[in-house]
């Protein structure tokens, strides 16, 4: 018989609902059974396993409802909204902190995780061999002879700064060898960047590999994962300890040789010029053009099309992702702490200086971190590329929306640096007591290893004196937005082995009961309030997970009887509601950590930012 018979709510020769659920593929009898025996709507056919009566409440009379049909619903709705509220905190937690359904898929998933783990971090370093080539006189290319330069540099360090080393080592080398007795005397030998030619060699053919195409501003470690996100280094080359790298001038793709004599451990040992065996020609600059001619081949005129198809929608090449730098002079501040818990700040007298990236601004609107911006809180800012004394930095400034003047931005950061030494030094406790109970934790650390506070000798540049508003939408091309800026250590999250956790919010007093690492965190929490008598509290407890399961806490909040931490600080009010809704871990009870609900409300043991005043 057809459903629309049975259904009057239905078109002609329209399934109802039990028809679409019993026609399912691979249905059991036991679901079938179950489908039969739940009544459905006359009307519409909808199943209903409670359902009162022929027809449901949109149906009770078919047609159009009535408005007693309608009050129903509307009642049901705010019924269903109300009580989802109540539970929103911990749905929510508890949707981006579930783990795994399937124990066995868990174990399974830390088993592989531990063998990329090994593969991937058996050196944090990356291994960078050069061969120098040379050209005779009959301008043909030939091995030089010349022992390989082999160097291990930090995967952290700037691009720019590893060839420029280079480029000093391999003049030396040059020049200590006995090609250097074959030149002219009048012959000035230059090795620069700009005469370097970047080649990977397969079967005996060279193949250029376009310069412009490499981020010189970038660190070893975004070079290498910038080439593997973009395919350019495919699995076999990786298994095989090569790389593949586009030729410019022909469509076949360039693989470097096999490693002979010095093997790679793993696929962090990246290099810059094509890989294992690849050669990187010096060009040799003498002062006339003959002489030129005996160490160079003269260059050959090539012809290039300007012409473009109508229509045909192809566009010229994007131009190199280069990013310019401000070079910023600057007094450092650092934050020391005393065993009875006072903060002192020390401003070092001398001069310093840090590179900060231009034009992040423009990225703010895009919502996600691209160039040098890394991304935004509710106050702050990140950028992600800053330069300090050759290495990669994350520098930290407020919002002009949020904090619009400089003398707030300053207090703020210098509070922040407060909260990141105290926490260190709490977490440090938090270990010795764990010692004490002979509790193992897992390895849990703060990101305050050379975290500074920076004042620059001059405001910003483009920008009103200090203190100054700032319209960030018309002054996208600046470097600072404030005189004064927070500098921490870059930290490693690329790859799917790193993983950003937040542990507790503002408000969310947080239990993480799923696995060790959430459980200690909950009991350092615990700890941070039972130490300090109850006048002082971290919140907003987040940070990067690694392969081997260790926790760096990072961008740490605090809740203080005073309420001088910064703009987000509540108070007692806070630390009372954490007191009161925090569930003991198992840790907890292993470290026979106190009962929060009976601490007193007064501290003579922790003095809170008594040098975080504004300067």
């Amino acid at each position: 018989m057809c459903c629309s018979v049975l259904n009057l709510g239905l078109n002609e020769h329209e399934e109802c609902a039990r028809c679409k659920k019993l026609g399912r593929a691979n249905i059991t009898e036991v679901e079938k059974k179950k489908i039969m025996d739940t009544p459905n709507c006359k009307h519409c056919s909808t199943l209903y396993p409670f359902m009162n009566g022929d027809f449901c409440v949109l149906c009770i009379e078919p047609g159009v409802p009535s408005q007693k049909d309608t009050s129903l619903v509307l009642a049901l709705t705010q019924s269903i909204s109300s009580s989802a509220a109540s539970f929103d905190k911990e749905a929510s937690q508890h949707r981006l902190n579930r783990p795994n359904s399937n124990p066995n898929l868990k174990k399974a998933q830390a088993t592989n995780t531990k063998k990329q783990q090994l593969k991937l971090t058996k050196e944090e370093t990356i291994t960078i061999e050069l061969h120098l080539d040379v050209i005779n006189k009959k301008n043909k290319q030939e091995k030089s002879g010349i022992a390989a330069l082999v160097n291990k540099h930090s995967k952290d360090t700037i691009l720019s700064t590893v060839l420029n080393g280079l480029i000093n080592e391999t003049q030396t080398m040059y020049l200590t060898s006995h090609y250097a007795v074959t030149l002219p005397q009048d012959a000035k030998v230059s090795f620069s960047l700009g005469s370097w030619q970047f080649q990977s060699i397969v079967s005996g053919k060279s193949y250029s590999v376009n310069k412009e195409k490499i981020d010189f501003n970038g660190t070893l470690q975004n070079f290498y994962d910038c080439l593997r996100d973009s395919g350019r280094i495919l699995p076999k080359d990786i298994s095989d300890q090569c790389c593949a790298l586009p030729s410019e001038a022909t469509s076949t793709r360039s693989t470097c040789p096999k490693a002979s004599k010095h093997k790679v451990p793993n696929e962090r040992c990246m290099f810059l010029v094509a890989e294992i065996k690849a050669s990187l020609i010096i060009a040799l600059i003498a002062d006339t053009d003959k002489d030129l001619a005996s160490v160079r081949p003269p260059p050959v005129p090539t012809y290039h099309s300007s012409w473009r198809r109508q229509g045909s929608g192809q566009a010229a090449a994007a131009a190199p992702n280069i990013i310019e730098y401000e070079c910023v002079p600057f007094k450092k501040i650092v934050c020391t702490i005393e065993p009875n818990g006072e903060t002192q700040l020390e401003t070092k007298m001398e001069m310093d200086e840090i590179e900060v990236p231009k034009g992040w601004a423009v990225f703010i609107k895009g919502g996600k971190p691209q160039g040098s911006y890394l991304g935004k809180g509710m106050y702050k800012y990140t950028i992600k590329v800053a330069r300090y004394h050759g290495k990669m930095v994350a520098l930290f400034q407020h919002k002009p929306c949020m904090v619009p003047l400089g003398s707030d931005n300053r207090q703020y950061l210098l509070q922040e640096l407060d909260i990141l030494i105290t926490a260190t030094a709490l977490l440090k406790m938090f270990y010795e007591r764990a010692n004490l109970a002979n509790v193992t934790l897992p390895k849990i650390s703060c990101n305050s290893t050379g975290t500074f506070v920076g004042i620059a000798s001059s405001p910003p540049t483009n920008l009103a004196p200090f203190p100054l508003e700032v319209d960030i939408d018309t002054s996208d091309n600046q470097a600072l937005l404030f005189n004064t800026f927070m500098v921490a250590p870059l930290l490693e999250t690329c790859g799917d082995l790193y993983k950003c956790h937040k542990f507790s919010g503002n408000t969310q007093t947080g239990h993480n009961p799923s696995d060790v690492l959430g459980q200690a965190v909950n009991a350092f929490a615990h700890h941070v309030v039972e130490e300090t008598q109850g006048t002082y509290m971290l919140l907003d407890i987040q940070g990067v997970i690694g392969p081997d399961g260790s926790l760096v806490l990072f961008d740490l909040q605090a809740h203080t009887k005073d309420k001088n931490s910064g703009p987000g600080d509540e108070g007692l009010e806070q630390i009372k509601q954490f007191a009161e809704e925090h569930m003991d871990s198992r840790v907890c009870t292993q470290m026979n950590l106190g009962d929060l609900k009976g601490l007193v409300k007064t501290s003579n043991v922790h003095k809170l930012f008594t040098a975080a005043a504004p300067i």
